[in-house]
C-alpha cells in the first residue's frame, strides 16, 4: 500500500535532519522530493518554529600546557547544546566527514557567522579561505578568493581583510562580504590606506567589486570575541577604538552606521537579543558584584532607536570581571569570568570554555542547487 504522497511529505518534515538525509535513499521519487526546493523551504519553515539549539565553536585545551601560555589548541569542534536543559546534544570536528577534512585547522581558524543553518568559516589568518559549511549535511563549500587578493604581490604593500556573512532574502542568496585595507607600494608616500569592498554570491560564485565610497567610514578590521554578528540578512561590527556599529545590508550591498547610546563608559560587547543587535557592557569595573546594562537597537543607523532592556547585578564573584558574551533564550546570560577561563550561565550553570556560540537550528540546505549550500 503506498502512502499518499502529503502524508509522506507530514512525516519526513517531522523527522530530525540525519534521518531525513538517509531517507534520500529509499527511492528515487523520495531522493526528488527531499531535495527540491519547496521541501527544503518548508522544513525551513518548521525549523524555526522549534527550539533551536546552541552551537559552541569550542577550543579544547592540552592538560600539559606550558603555564606561561594561555592554551594549546586542537582542530576546532562544534557542540550542539539542548535548548531546555543545556545538555551537550552532539559533537563534531569542524568540517568532519567532507572533502575538506585533511586540512589543518589547528590554531588558524573561527567562525564569521550561522545563518540558516548555515556556518561561514575562515581558514588561516594569512590564508584567509572562507569556507561555507552546513554541519546537518555536512556538506562544505569553499568560497573564491577575493579580486584584490589575487593581485600581485609585488604591487601591494600592506593587506588586511576581515569578512561577514549573511542571507540575501530577497535573491535568496547566501553572501559573504569582504573589507579590505589596501596599501599600495606607489602610493605608500602618502600612507593613506585604500578600502576595497567585495560581495561573493552563492548563486554566481563570484565576487563582485562595489564602487568607491561604499564604505561610510574608515574601519579597523578586528576578529576579537564579541565584536562582531550576523544576523539574517546584515553582518554587524563594533568598531574598534569607535562608539559605532556599522552593518552591511546583504540585500542591497550598502552599509549602515548607528553611534552608541550616550553615557556607556566601558568597553561594550555586540550580542544578538530578540533578533536585534544589542551591546551590553559593565557599569563599573571596580565594583564587585558587577553591575551590567543591556541595550536594544531597533532600526539600524538611528542611534535614538537604542532602548534599555534591563541592568542587573551579577550573582557571582570572580578574580577580574566576568565579559557577557550572550543571551540565552532571551532570558539567560552567559559570563565569562577572564581569570578562571570558564563560560558561566548567570546563575551559575557553567559551560565549556570556548569562542564563539550561535542559535542554531539543523537545515537540509544542499550544496547543489541555485541559492543553497
Amino acid at each position: 500500500m503506498l502512502l499518499a504522497e502529503e502524508l509522506v511529505i507530514q512525516i519526513l518534515l517531522n523527522l530530525v535532519v540525519k534521518d531525513i538525509l538517509r531517507c534520500k535513499c529509499v527511492c528515487e521519487s523520495w531522493y526528488y522530493l527531499i531535495t527540491s526546493p519547496s521541501f527544503i523551504d518548508e522544513h525551513l519553515k518548521l525549523s524555526n518554529s522549534k527550539d533551536p539549539y546552541l552551537l559552541v565553536d569550542y577550543r579544547s585545551t592540552s592538560q600539559g600546557a606550558m603555564k606561561d601560555r594561555v592554551d594549546v589548541l586542537y582542530p576546532p569542534t562544534i557542540i550542539l547544546v539542548s535548548h531546555e536543559t543545556l545538555e551537550e546534544y552532539d559533537r563534531q570536528v569542524m568540517l568532519s566527514n567532507t572533502s575538506l577534512a585533511s586540512m589543518d585547522l589547528a590554531m588558524e581558524s573561527y567562525t564569521l557567522g550561522c545563518c540558516n543553518g548555515i556556518l561561514c568559516i575562515l581558514l588561516g589568518y594569512f590564508v584567509m579561505r572562507v569556507v561555507l559549511w552546513n554541519p546537518a549535511t555536512r556538506e562544505a563549500k569553499v568560497v573564491l578568493p577575493t579580486l584584490y587578493s589575487c593581485r600581485p604581490e609585488n604591487s601591494i604593500l600592506y593587506y588586511t581583510v576581515i569578512f561577514g556573512f549573511g542571507f540575501d532574502a530577497k535573491n535568496n542568496d547566501y553572501k559573504v562580504v569582504a573589507i579590505q585595507e589596501l596599501r599600495w607600494k606607489r602610493h605608500w608616500k602618502n600612507g593613506l590606506p585604500l578600502y576595497a569592498v567585495e560581495v561573493y554570491s552563492v548563486r554566481t560564485n563570484s565576487w563582485r567589486l562595489l564602487p568607491a565610497g561604499v564604505l561610510v567610514r574608515s574601519f579597523t578590521p578586528t576578529g576579537r570575541i564579541g565584536r562582531d554578528v550576523c544576523i539574517g540578512g546584515m553582518h554587524s561590527w563594533l568598531l574598534e577604538g569607535e562608539e559605532v556599529i556599522l552593518s552591511f545590508d546583504m540585500e542591497n550591498n550598502v552599509f549602515i552606521s548607528a553611534p552608541l547610546p550616550s553615557g556607556i563608559n566601558s568597553i561594550p560587547v555586540i550580542m544578538v537579543y530578540n533578533e536585534s543587535v544589542a551591546i551590553a557592557y559593565i557599569d563599573n569595573y571596580e565594583c564587585q558584584p558587577c553591575n551590567y546594562e543591556l541595550w536594544m537597537l531597533g532600526e539600524y543607523g538611528v542611534q535614538e532607536s537604542w532602548t534599555k532592556q534591563f541592568n542587573f547585578r551579577s550573582m557571582c564573584k570572580v578574580n577580574r570581571s566576568p565579559l557577557i558574551f550572550g543571551i540565552w533564550n532571551n532570558s539567560e546570560m552567559y559570563l565569562h569570568a577572564t581569570g578562571p577561563r570558564e563560560l558561566k550561565l548567570f546563575e551559575s550553570t557553567t559551560l565549556w570554555p570556548a569562542t564563539r556560540r550561535y542559535v542554531y537550528r539543523p537545515k537540509i540546505k544542499t550544496t547543489s542547487g541555485m541559492g543553497y549550500i
